[in-house]
Formats: structure tokens, C-alpha cells, sequence
């Protein structure tokens, strides 16, 4: 099973991060000739500036694909110079809800660099004993409906896994409160 959610580019956004990628390009080369030639702080700049340029790319080209194979789901972004992703196991996964990612200094950052998460929220165990609960958000640019729709087959689809393997291991339990 495999979904693709498109990013709606933000005109305002894609513009500033434009700007700042140039503005750090030329800072960088003027680095470079300088008669003492900077190259380490050019190549900082040239990083930085790589990383206003790739939330350029993510505003106008980003997509976010889920697919779910192998009892995993995966959530990647692509459209960017450094594609980011996440793979959940589906046995690890509590909940799938909708929610808004909370305001903190880190989200609002993250923010910056196109990062911003969405509207699902996973919920799911991210150590091998089920004791540590993390969240997962994607979905940026989703609808309500949109969100119900994709939560339902998630949900469907960690049903089928579970059923398959308690029907292949009837005296094996899926529940993760069991392994505490």
C-alpha cells in the first residue's frame, strides 16, 4: 500500500529561504577570494546555505509518500537535498491520531528548516521493551477528512498484519503491554 501527500508551496516561505540561500552563497564566495582564504567558514556557509535551499526544494517539490510493507509503515519526504523519513514497526505502534504538533522552541525551529510535522500523530514504542512512548507527526498539509480517510486505513492495515501473524502464531500475543 502506498500513499502520496503533496506539499502546497508557501510563497512567502520558498521566497525567505530563496533569499537567505543566496545571501549565504555570496557571503561564501567572498569568503573564497578573500586573501586569507577562509575555506572553513566558507564551507560552513555553504552548508547553511544548502540547508535554505533544500526547504526551498521541500516547499515547491516536497511530497510525503507512506507506504506500509513487511509489517512496517515507512514515511519518507522527497523533494529535497536531504530526504528525511521515518520506519515504525507496526507491533510498535500505539495510537494513530489527529493533533497538532504542541508549540515548543524546538518545533518552531524546526518550522524554519521545513520540518514542521502535520496533523496524524503515531504514537508508538521506540525500544525493543515497550517502555519509551514517541510521537511521529506528518500529514502537513492535509484536511480533516483527509486525515480520517488515512488514519482508517492505517489502522486497517496494522489490523490485516496483526491478524496474519496471530493467525500464522495462534499462542503469540501482538499487545506490547504484555512485554512490560
Amino acid at each position: 500500500m502506498k500513499i502520496v501527500l503533496r506539499k502546497r508551496p508557501r510563497a512567502l516561505f520558498l521566497i525567505f529561504h530563496l533569499f537567505f540561500t543566496s545571501f549565504l552563497l555570496f557571503f561564501g564566495f567572498c569568503e573564497i577570494t578573500a586573501s586569507d582564504h577562509q575555506i572553513i567558514g566558507s564551507l560552513f556557509l555553504f552548508f547553511i546555505a544548502s540547508c535554505f535551499f533544500d526547504v526551498a526544494l521541500w516547499e515547491v517539490f516536497g511530497k510525503e509518500v507512506l507506504r506500509f510493507s513487511n509489517g512496517e509503515f515507512t514515511i519518507q519526504r522527497k523533494g529535497r537535498l536531504y530526504p528525511r523519513g521515518k520506519t515504525i514497526p507496526c507491533i510498535a505502534i500505539e495510537k494513530i491520531s489527529i493533533a497538532k504538533m504542541p508549540f515548543s522552541t524546538l518545533n518552531n525551529f524546526s518550522l524554519l528548516f521545513g520540518t514542521e510535522g502535520g496533523y496524524i500523530r503515531i504514537d508508538y514504542f521506540a525500544n525493543e521493551m515497550g517502555d519509551v512512548l514517541s510521537h511521529f507527526y506528518f500529514g502537513e498539509n492535509v484536511t480533516y477528512e483527509q486525515a480520517n480517510k488515512i488514519i482508517r486505513i492505517m489502522e486497517r492495515q496494522k489490523e490485516i498484519y496483526e491478524t496474519l501473524i496471530n493467525d500464522a502464531m495462534p499462542n503469540f500475543n501482538m499487545s506490547q503491554n504484555d512485554c512490560l
